[in-house]
């Protein structure tokens, strides 16, 4: 019965999404807008080859037109003469110098070309995240899981968001889900991905927790090592130091801290244009989340070597905390919503569908928690501000997340409690 009604019901939002992807298919203006790809990666690359002298520092200095050096050369033919592409640009980029350097070759196409490349790539990592995650959960041994995951994964309204505005969101999933996957077999592949999915640092950071409690130092390394990389080119080509671009880096951070996040909305504009109010409770949430890091690292030194077991389905749920987290104490856009595919696909496959149930739920348990994951992908899937406002709209997001936060936590705790049981049992019998 639970089966029928998942496929039932995962068949109803995927013909949703097939409406709605046609309904864009047929608005090209719209689908291919990518207004934040020109203003945070293909306008800033076209201002760092520009020859306009030293201290061009796109981090540190606003990249606007009337800066550029005309003509501009692009590799399709095309010749600039003037900045005809939207106006005057409002840079504030929350991403680091790493992932510039990596959308910097699209700057030589002209703006036309650029925009249909970066589309593209964005199909590649979106595809990426889709097979990944399915090898990282339970959906793997299921015939068709990786159509499931990919049907949910782009039926959602985020992901939709992510393709028309160009963002970066798909490219830090993707290299995410690389990072988790190879986490364990290697240090480069996943020092590597960890770098690229930090360089969103507003979107990524918690598979940077997750590699710091599983003691990843190497992994962690390579990623240092390619940020300050990547800040030193970027100062060799502006002729600024790395210490400068850091600085903006920096500040951009601390702007970003300022802005009001989702959750202000549940308190009903009682933090609405008080900056220095969202501040404090982002910095005081922070330290609390230091802390109990900290704690649950130095207590639990030698479980991950003795115990293997669901450390995957440990790792996901860790992440999808923090994600939740993330979402509703830090500014995000609703492109960056799409990262509780994690959470939809460790429930669905890891916990519900999956002989091994790993957790042992109760009948009981699997239908309320089935019956919240359907929920969850209403609220995720159909565009709801056709019959409510978005102020509601983001409220009903905000309980669904804390929901989600909740779960996570529990079912990671859960996963802790057996984890430390099957180490001490391991202990013993040696």
């Amino acid at each position: 019965m639970k089966n029928r009604v998942f496929l039932i019901s995962l068949a109803l939002y995927g013909l949703f999404g097939v409406a709605s992807w046609t309904n864009l298919i047929q608005r090209p203006d719209v689908l291919f807008f990518n207004n934040d790809f020109c203003t945070l990666f293909w306008y800033p690359g076209v201002y760092l080859r520009s020859p306009l002298g030293p201290g061009r520092n796109p981090f540190t200095s606003l990249p606007t037109p009337d800066n550029l050096n005309f003509p501009i050369y692009f590799i399709d033919g095309t010749i600039a003469t003037e900045y005809s592409h939207m106006g005057t640009v409002n840079y504030d980029p929350t991403n680091l110098s790493l992932t510039l350097l990596l959308t910097f070759p699209l700057s030589f196409f002209s703006w036309n070309s650029a925009k249909y490349l970066w589309f593209f790539l964005n199909i590649l990592f979106s595809l990426g995240t889709v097979y990944y995650l399915t090898q990282l959960t339970e959906a793997r041994n299921f015939k068709f899981g990786l159509l499931f995951i990919g049907a949910i994964f782009f039926s959602l309204r985020s992901t939709q968001y992510a393709f028309v505005f160009g963002q970066s969101t798909l490219l830090t999933l993707f290299s995410m889900c690389i990072a988790l996957h190879y986490m364990n077999k290697n240090y480069w592949i996943p020092g590597i991905a960890l770098a690229i999915a930090l360089s969103k640092y507003s979107l990524g950071f918690p598979i940077g927790i997750v590699f710091f409690c599983w003691r990843q130092w190497r992994a962690i390394f390579v990623a240092v090592v390619l940020h300050l990389t990547a800040m030193f080119i970027i100062g060799v080509i502006t002729e600024t130091s790395l210490l400068h671009t850091l600085q903006g880096h920096i500040n951009h951070m601390l702007n970003h801290i300022k802005d009001p996040f989702l959750s202000y909305y549940l308190l009903d504009g009682l933090l609405k244009d008080h900056p220095t109010i969202n501040s404090i409770v982002v910095l005081f949430t922070t330290i609390i989340l230091i802390f109990t890091i900290t704690l649950f690292y130095f207590n639990n030194k030698n479980i991950f070597f003795v115990a293997k077991k669901n450390l995957d389905l440990e790792a996901l749920l860790v992440i999808s905390v923090f994600n939740a987290v993330n979402m509703l104490l830090i500014s995000h856009r609703r492109y960056d919503q799409n990262v509780h595919i994690m959470f939809v696909a460790i429930i669905l496959f890891n916990l519900l569908f999956s002989q091994l149930n790993p957790l042992v739920l109760s009948n009981r348990q699997q239908i309320t928690l089935f019956a919240f994951i359907l929920s969850c992908l209403f609220v995720w899937i159909f565009p709801m501000q056709l019959f409510i406002s978005d102020v509601m709209e983001v409220k009903i997001y905000n309980v669904f997340c804390i929901l989600v936060l909740v779960i996570s936590y529990i079912f990671w705790v859960k996963c802790r409690i057996d984890q430390t049981r099957n180490s001490l049992q391991i202990t013993q019998v040696k």
